[in-house]
């Protein structure tokens, strides 16, 4: 029997009925080698129409570029400054895309507005994707970012004790792991993360019978091994860094205020409880919210009620954690 024959494996039943249209608009796909060049155009293209009438034209965004870590290539950021004076908060925004495809172009509504609705500055990586830069390299990028974040709070005119990280699905993970590595150098304090979907686990996806309601669902197993074999690239033979993939850390004890999101069949559902859990256990102040019925990217429906209550939920979250 076909895996995606198995009963019960159907999970479309459980979908709430306000995000199915996206599914049947946007049907899944299974990354390979060929087809990876099509969806990243695919994606700037979406972008650039996207971008033509900007949200929260208040918000002023600019183009920066920074050294990168030890000798590597200069980082690209877009920064996103809203009205306000000195010693305000600020998020470091690392991109989605499986770590093999995105822009920060793609969210620049959200960034707008968390800055806006935040009063928080914005500062958004165009860190270098697999497979052509396997890991550590977009996580070095991002480390470059949260450094230079730090120098640059005067100039910024933040508070360099209230800068979070924030991201979704590969961007989430590499956000777990940017604060691994800065807790363990004890280096750049994060005061807070804001996870959406994190992928954290290279084993997820490695198993045919596992995931079974969530695996025909928007993002998918086969395209998440790709992701994670894109990654690790030769390290994929042997267990991958903690900084790679976070959910093989033992301990997340010294970690920051966490926020975690994520939609009940989601292929990251499961991993991201067991992190949420072991947060907790390694007393770590956690706030979990697991949405009923919805898949990986739900929020890319903004007319459903499911995502408006994710936007609503993780914008307060954000504001609290930020002091505002």
């Amino acid at each position: 029997m076909r895996n995606d024959q198995h009963p019960g494996s159907d999970a479309r039943q459980l979908i709430d009925p306000e995000l199915l249209p996206f599914l049947e608009q946007y049907p899944r796909y299974d990354l390979t080698d060929a087809l990876l060049p099509q969806i990243r155009a695919g994606l700037l293209e979406r972008m650039g129409a996207a971008r033509t009438s900007p949200a929260y034209p208040d918000v002023k965004c600019y183009e920066q570029r920074i050294p990168g870590c030890d000798g590597d290539p200069d980082v690209r950021l877009l920064i996103y400054d809203p009205p306000g004076g000195a010693r305000r908060p600020a998020l470091l925004h690392i991109h989605a895309g499986g770590h093999v495809m995105g822009l920060p172009e793609m969210v620049d509504a959200q960034n707008r507005r968390f800055a806006h609705d935040v009063g928080c500055v914005v500062v958004s990586v165009d860190y270098r994707l697999a497979p052509e830069h396997p890991y550590p390299a977009g996580l070095h990028d991002c480390l470059a970012a949260l450094r230079w974040l730090h120098a640059s709070a005067e100039q910024l005119a933040i508070d360099p004790a209230f800068i979070g990280v924030a991201g979704e699905s590969a961007g989430g993970g590499t956000a777990a792991g940017l604060a691994l590595l800065v807790r363990d150098r004890k280096e750049c304090p994060i005061k807070y993360l804001s996870l959406v979907a994190p992928m954290l686990d290279d084993r997820t996806g490695s198993s045919d019978e596992a995931h079974l309601r969530s695996q025909d669902l928007s993002w998918s197993r086969v395209s998440n091994q790709y992701g994670w074999r894109a990654l690790l690239g030769s390290r994929g033979v042997t267990p991958p860094e903690i900084y790679a993939a976070p959910a093989r850390a033992k301990s997340y004890a010294g970690f920051p205020d966490t926020y975690i999101a994520v939609g009940s069949l989601d292929l990251f559902a499961q991993e991201n409880l067991a992190f949420a859990a072991q947060l907790m256990q390694d007393d770590v102040a956690v706030e979990l919210h697991l949405y009923p019925g919805a898949y990986h990217g739900f929020d890319r429906v903004p007319e459903a009620r499911l995502s408006q209550q994710f936007v609503m939920d993780r914008s307060r979250a954000l504001k609290r954690a930020m002091g505002q």
